[in-house]
């Protein structure tokens, strides 16, 4: 067991970013814990014969650039919401596991049953609604979860997130590489398969956002005067969360319904306002303890103290949070943010004077929101505030009742 000292402290809503960012710094480092009495202090432990003061070195520079980071540029709220105690409910995934209405399949992954699968598609029922609603220049569109390399590498995501993408490879058309492939893999319960020497290769992941494909669409489009695309879409989404992967608050797979627009500086930033809007909205009518405040991605470590800075000095990402009654956490449940001309210049996207056009997006991220109901109101719907309640009503009604009222 080794412990670092920070130069400044980290509050305890910042921890949990900053150790996931370590995980990348010292990866034989098993064990990451802030020091409960003290922000400054983080304890860890080894996996593997390591000399503890060469990873306390290389936790102790990466931690310290964040912890600065923190220090320089604290998160602002712009909005406080929801009644100050709810009942809350002890254990919410292990509950909802036995239930059987969250039925773990991989790392990462889940299958919803039962109530969380029905408030699940009510919620996004409403988000769709209200995003339908927001503007008419919005559409909802499919796009699809396999996304190339080089839109990842446009977006700048494979530059300052490459530790969260998951790559799609496939064995070459090549008989001598399959057989290869099918001697390594004979051997019975194999964990995992080795690609490499089979000449395996990536041109595509798994998205790990909806907006992406929004722009990838659009890209060398030439917007019209007094004009503005907007989108919303459902999707999976796709992100290596390593041993941070836990129950329903890191997923490997998880599904966002995005709002997008993509158009003039003046419009978007209007729009934006009104996506601001719409997530208090939303946190609101499900009766969420909750708050909205300035946040920052979550950039590889190099990186991350500079882009956080800059994210966090133009409020650029405003996160939705939820209160987690169960170990007093607070759980992010979805985004507002401002790209400025970022994916207009990467995609090509410009006005007609030739400028690049400027976006913004809301997501609302269903498996986290629902988590959050569970965690703060329990199992049952009728102690749920009445405009969850009302929301599974009409994801019933539309239905044709549930499941015992069909049996009837």
């Amino acid at each position: 067991m080794g412990t670092i000292t920070l130069e400044f402290p980290v509050a305890r809503d910042n921890q949990d970013e900053l150790l996931r960012s370590l995980q990348w710094a010292a990866p034989e480092v098993a064990s990451l814990a802030f020091d409960p009495a003290d922000g400054r202090v983080i304890h860890y432990g080894q996996a593997e014969r390591t000399a503890p003061d060469e990873s306390g070195v290389r936790l102790k520079e990466a931690a310290d650039r964040l912890a600065r980071s923190f220090h320089l540029a604290p998160a602002k709220k712009a909005y406080v919401g929801g009644p100050p105690r709810v009942p809350g409910l002890r254990s919410p995934y292990e509950q909802l596991v036995r239930r059987g209405w969250v039925r773990p399949v991989a790392a990462g992954a889940h299958v919803y049953c039962g109530l969380m699968s029905e408030l699940f598609f009510a919620l996004d029922a409403e988000f769709r609604r209200q995003a339908l609603l927001l503007d008419p220049a919005v559409e909802e569109q499919k796009f699809p979860t396999l996304v190339e390399l080089q839109t990842l590498r446009t977006a700048g995501y494979l530059a300052g997130f490459p530790h969260h993408v998951n790559f799609l490879s496939h064995l070459p058309e090549q008989k001598d590489a399959v057989e290869r492939f099918q001697s390594r893999t004979a051997a019975a319960g194999a964990a995992s398969v080795a690609l490499d020497g089979v000449g395996a290769c990536a041109a595509h992941a798994m998205c790990p956002t909806v907006c992406y494909q929004f722009f990838t669409a659009n890209a060398g489009r030439v917007i019209a005067p007094e004009s503005l695309l907007g989108a919303t879409a459902l999707s999976s989404c796709f992100r290596f969360e390593g041993r941070h992967t836990t129950g329903l608050r890191r997923l490997r797979e998880f599904t966002m319904r995005e709002v997008m627009f993509l158009g003039p500086a003046d419009a978007v930033q209007a729009r934006r306002a009104r996506l601001m809007e719409l997530m208090v909205r939303m946190l609101e009518l499900c009766g969420l303890r909750s708050e909205l405040v300035t946040a920052s991605d979550p950039f590889f470590i190099d990186v991350a103290d500079k882009k956080r800075l800059f994210q966090m000095s133009f409020d650029l990402k405003y996160e939705a949070r939820a209160h987690v009654p169960d170990d007093d956490s607070w759980l992010a449940v979805g985004s507002v943010n401002d790209h400025q001309e970022h994916f207009g210049r990467s995609f090509d996207i410009k006005l007609q004077d030739g400028e690049a056009a400027r976006s913004c997006c809301l997501g609302f991220g269903l498996d986290r929101w629902c988590l959050a109901v569970f965690a703060q109101y329990g199992l049952e719907v009728e102690e749920w505030p009445a405009g969850l309640r009302e929301i599974v009503r009409k994801r019933r009604s539309d239905a044709g009742g549930t499941r015992e009222e069909k049996r009837a």
